[in-house]
């Protein structure tokens, strides 16, 4: 008989990301996104920018990590330290405001 053991359990999550690579475990709350070492659990990164992410993405070669809020903006991190490198408003930059 299979038998299943919980490893992790996540509050509520909106979206859940794994890497590419697989080393990155990354979910969207309400207002933050929370990115977690897939092998041993630890917390690497509390992300409170975008407000309200809407989607999560890693990037091909796992260096970046995008996070969309859900009215437009994309915050761009580097996933060696979870620092933000930019943000792009999609609104004001493609003159809809």
């Amino acid at each position: 008989m299979l038998q299943m053991n919980l490893i992790k359990k996540l509050k509520t999550s909106y979206q859940i990301k794994l890497s590419n690579n697989h080393r990155f475990l990354c979910h969207t709350m309400g207002s933050k996104t929370i990115v977690f070492d897939s092998s041993s659990w630890e917390k690497m990164a509390e992300l409170s920018k975008p407000k309200d992410p809407g989607y999560i993405q890693f990037s091909q070669n796992d260096d970046y990590l995008y996070i969309k809020r859900t009215i437009g903006t994309i915050c761009v991190y580097e996933t060696g330290g979870f620092q933000l490198v930019k943000t792009i408003n999609l609104i004001k930059n493609l003159g809809l405001s």
